[in-house]
This record gives C-alpha cells, structure tokens and sequence, in this order.
C-alpha cells in the first residue's frame, strides 16, 4: 500500500501523471482509508487539470484527518483557487492557518486568493502576515506588492519591488515590475533605470524595449524612444519568424523521411 503511494509519488514528480494516479488508486483499493493515496491521487488529478477529481479525493481526505491533514486543505484551496472559486479557497486556506499558524505559504496563498476575489486589504494583511513570518519569502511579496498596484498605492509597491530585488538580484521581471511602478508614478528617470538593468538580464524581451521606449519619449528623449522602438520591433519579428521555421511547425520538420 505505502509501496504503491511512493511509487506514484515518484512518478507524478516525472511527470508520468497516469501512472501516478493508477498507483494511488491501487493503494486506495487496498485500504479505502489510507489518506496517503487520497494526497497523491488529488495531487496528481490536479496538476492533470482534473480538478473535480481532486477535490472528490480531498474531500475524502479532510474527512479521514480533519484536524491533522492540512495538506488536504491546502491542496484543495489551491485547487479551487484554480478553478476561481475563491470563497471557498479561502475558507480552506483558513483552516490550513489553524492547524499550521506558522506556514507563511498558507497567508500567501489566501493573500492571493484574496487579490483574485478583489479584496485587496485583505491581500495585503495575509502578505503582510506571511512576510512576518518570512521576511524572505518572495511569493508574499509578490502579492503584496500587486494588490498595491491594484489599489494605486505606487510608494508600498516600489518598497516591495526593492525589498525582492535584494533578495533576488538576478530575477529580471522585478525590474520591469518597479519600473512599470517608476513610470506610472511618473518617475521616468528611475524607470529607464530599472528597464535597462532588466534588459542587461533579459535582452531579447520587446516588450520592456517598449517600455523603455516609452518612458525615453515621456522624457523628451526622442532619439532613444525610437531607437527602442525599433529594437522591439525587430525582436517581435524575430519572435514570429521563430515559431514559423519549419522545425516548429505542427512539431515536424518537413525534412524529415526523406
């Protein structure tokens, strides 16, 4: 029974989705009770996009170990965050909070089903929460700082881009995201700076040459916006001849068999 539930585990993290899911099943055959199989089944269902076959064994599962399975809690609210069902979610997530006060994960994932509801303050309270816990935790600061933008608070949303920028120095999308935030706020000098920084990590991207080449023209730097706006230009052609060349289309080079 547990042989089978490792073996499925063990598949499903190969992407043998199938395989995984008819392991958990035959562990489940075995011992109708064994919460183990419920998980990695539901786990399996989910990442397959069966998410009404997940929550069928999840809802098994909670039944088995209402109090101590919060894996089931958390697999399900993340299921039906999927699904859009947020109210739901975030009673799930909830009581994922009473078994595990701790999990700075479970406050960033019901601060982001909170965003997705549109309740921005309670987003910000949940991330807020989650960075108390783990004041390194990129994820929760990447929901904070969104429902910051929602609302139009630029100021809060620049404090959280930075703060993930010296976590992760490397990740190219955080500069684009405070200068998004720079440009908004009308701050075009620091703007250009952030999207130059990402181009020097991410330079085959049009669309932050495109920002970039806004915030040039709302400088008055006419010259550079065009110049920017002509690399994009040139990368978005790039980008379209590439999924055209006969080696991606429908999968089969027409050399092939020859």
């Amino acid at each position: 029974m547990r042989a089978h539930t490792n073996r499925g585990f063990a598949r499903g993290t190969k992407g043998d989705l199938a395989g995984a899911i008819d392991d958990a099943t035959r562990a489940i055959d075995i011992n109708p009770g064994f919460l183990a199989g419920y998980l990695v089944r539901a786990a399996n269902y989910k990442s397959k996009g069966d998410h009404a076959s997940a929550l069928t064994d999840l809802r098994k599962a909670i039944e088995i170990e209402p109090k101590g399975g919060f894996d089931g809690y958390r697999l399900r609210g993340m299921a039906l965050t999927q699904m859009g069902d947020y109210e739901r979610a975030i009673e799930d997530f909830g009581r994922w909070i009473e078994i595990n006060p701790s999990s700075a994960l479970a406050y960033a994932v019901r601060g982001d089903a909170n965003a997705r509801k549109g309740d921005d303050d309670s987003a910000i309270a949940d991330a807020s929460k989650a960075i108390e816990i783990d004041p390194k935790f990129v994820g929760a600061y990447q929901v904070r700082s969104a429902a910051h933008m929602h609302k139009g608070e630029f100021e809060p949303a620049i404090a959280d881009f930075t703060q993930m920028v010296e976590i992760n120095p490397k990740d190219a999308y955080t500069f684009g995201l405070r200068g998004n935030a720079y440009s908004l706020r009308r701050d075009y000098d620091r703007a250009v700076a952030d999207y130059t920084k990402q181009i020097e990590l991410d330079p085959d991207n049009p669309s932050v040459y495109r920002a970039r080449s806004f915030a040039y023209s709302r400088k008055g730097a006419l010259d550079a916006a065009a110049a920017d706006n002509k690399k994009a230009i040139e990368l978005t052609k790039r980008r379209i001849e590439n999924t055209r060349s006969p080696a991606t289309i429908g999968g089969v080079n027409p050399g092939q068999g020859e």
